[in-house]
């Protein structure tokens, strides 16, 4: 095995295990209802709806892996782009709405349980919301650096799994 490989599966049990717990950060934002104070639960929402995209192409992915009928470079450089972006989108959209309805401040600050409970949700979420969009992100690029490298060897890595000689062969 490579340690493109061992990244891969590092990355992907690590982004499945954030997928989780915005997932469970979300469910419990939802929980809370409608308050008093305005806040949109968009946040809540759209971690909820990138960690339910994330789940099963991941999933899928690592199940297939185990079967030994693994997916080429190719379909990993076509889905991981999009759920980056979806994992971008929560981080960013939960900090904006953090910083906009909370403050600065620590979440303890709030006396009200239903708004030192919102605070407290939403930090995980943005939290978990960036560590599957960067760790995607690094192994998006490091395929895309092998598979230059590959291309000027003349030694093509597209239509070959990450766990295949082929990229071996390139020199990773």
């Amino acid at each position: 095995m490579s340690w493109v490989y061992d990244y891969r599966i590092f990355s992907y049990v690590i982004s499945l295990g954030s997928t989780l717990a915005v997932f469970a950060a979300g469910i419990a934002t939802l929980q809370f209802g409608h308050v008093d104070i305005d806040i949109s639960y968009t946040y809540a929402r759209l971690g909820i709806a990138s960690a339910v995209l994330t789940f099963f192409p991941l999933l899928f992915i690592l199940l297939r892996e185990c079967v030994n009928r693994p997916v080429d470079v190719k379909t990993e450089l076509i889905i991981l782009p999009i759920l980056s972006v979806f994992w971008l989108a929560a981080g960013g959209v939960t900090v904006v709405t953090r910083t906009n309805v909370f403050g600065h401040g620590p979440c303890d600050d709030f006396t009200d349980f239903t708004q030192n409970g919102l605070c407290a949700y939403a930090e995980p979420i943005s939290t978990f919301s960036f560590v599957p969009a960067g760790l995607m992100l690094s192994y998006e690029l490091l395929l895309l650096l092998i598979g230059s490298c590959g291309e000027r060897r003349e030694k093509p890595i597209w239509a070959h799994p990450v766990r295949g000689p082929a990229i071996r062969e390139v020199g990773f």
